[in-house]
């Protein structure tokens, strides 16, 4: 983004921009006396402006989202306590030069749920189309960067972190790509549980969790490049690419590459033999440190149409654990999540 504003927040109640949309008579004459709790609501937005490469290495360019108005609207009937009052009360800021915000909400003893979502803003987005030698060749896009609403739940005195992240469409018809076609990487991580069976005995649970967060890179091969995008998975496990194209029936090969990741430690369940009970119970161990890693390559040939009512085409990828070499393992291994579906 080429605007920059800075922004002190002493007092957000003096600043904010409040909008009654469909207020009854009796709704217009609440007043700021009415709202003598309050809780404060911050966070930072971020956005993808893609890859650039450097040192050999690919490079993910994160950005503050500085200077972005970010709204949070309010349902009248939470503020009233009536579920018959229509309308939204709507409070407005900007983000600070690091893509910071903080907003002060005015509320009753019951407390609120607000909506948050920052608006909309043109952008560029840059790709990284081939490496020659040490010299990258780039392509950008003009792209709209958009982010997610979230809901939270406001009780008087609390102080609630909302963090954000952009994603991108793209919007240029130049260089070739007048289509977008969209692609779902599903990303899970492997997880020990205990789990309660038919008769009420616990049983070792393994499964793939959505992880959230993960950091998904796809190489997507055309007829006379290759392109790379990153995009980063929401808190379904799901990372959401949109991929520009020549045409909207095409089938490119893609690969999927989900960063490996470090972990601080990992709870690993083991049935084992109880000399103390005289039977087989299971036991819980915290390896000490590890990092999770893709299971396999995803690599492929993927078919997009424009098919109305098709869905996006998807790959599913499994995170498996890695303990560090010369931590206690307790008879972990790697190879018992082969043959967990996910």
């Amino acid at each position: 983004m080429r605007k920059i504003t800075n922004i002190k927040f002493a007092t957000l109640l003096a600043l904010a921009v409040v909008l009654l949309v469909g207020c009854t008579k009796e709704q217009s004459s609440l007043s700021m006396d009415d709202l003598k709790k309050s809780a404060k609501i911050m966070g930072q937005y971020t956005y993808d402006e893609g890859m650039d490469y450097v040192g050999g290495k690919y490079e993910r360019l994160i950005k503050p989202a500085a200077g972005v108005i970010v709204e949070v609207t309010i349902p009248v009937g939470d503020v009233t306590g009536n579920d018959k009052d229509k309308g939204v009360v709507t409070y407005t800021t900007k983000t600070d030069k690091d893509g910071r915000y903080e907003m002060v909400i005015p509320m009753t003893d019951n407390g609120v749920e607000v909506t948050i979502k920052p608006v909309d803003f043109v952008g560029v987005y840059q790709s990284v189309v081939e490496i020659n030698g040490a010299t990258p060749e780039y392509l950008h896009q003009e792209v709209v960067y958009s982010a997610e609403s979230a809901k939270v739940a406001l009780k008087p005195n609390q102080i609630k972190v909302n963090d954000g992240m952009y994603s991108h469409t793209i919007v240029s018809t130049e260089d070739g790509y007048p289509y977008v076609s969209k692609y779902i990487v599903n990303v899970g991580k492997a997880t020990y549980t205990l789990q309660s069976n038919s008769v009420g005995d616990e049983v070792i649970n393994k499964e793939y969790r959505p992880f959230k967060g993960a950091d998904v890179e796809i190489s997507v091969t055309y007829a006379d490049n290759v392109l790379k995008y990153i995009a980063t998975t929401n808190s379904d496990g799901v990372a959401v690419f949109n991929i520009p194209t020549h045409d909207m029936n095409w089938s490119p090969n893609i690969m999927v590459n989900v960063k490996s990741f470090v972990e601080d430690s990992f709870l690993y369940y083991r049935n084992e033999y109880s000399d103390d009970e005289q039977a087989y119970v299971n036991e819980s161990y915290v390896i000490e440190g590890g990092v999770f890693e893709q299971a396999s390559t995803i690599s492929g040939t993927v078919a997009f149409s424009d098919l109305e009512g098709m869905p996006a085409p998807e790959s599913r990828v499994k995170m498996n654990f890695k303990p560090f070499d010369g931590v206690e393992t307790y008879g972990y291994s790697v190879s018992e999540w082969s043959s967990v579906q996910f």
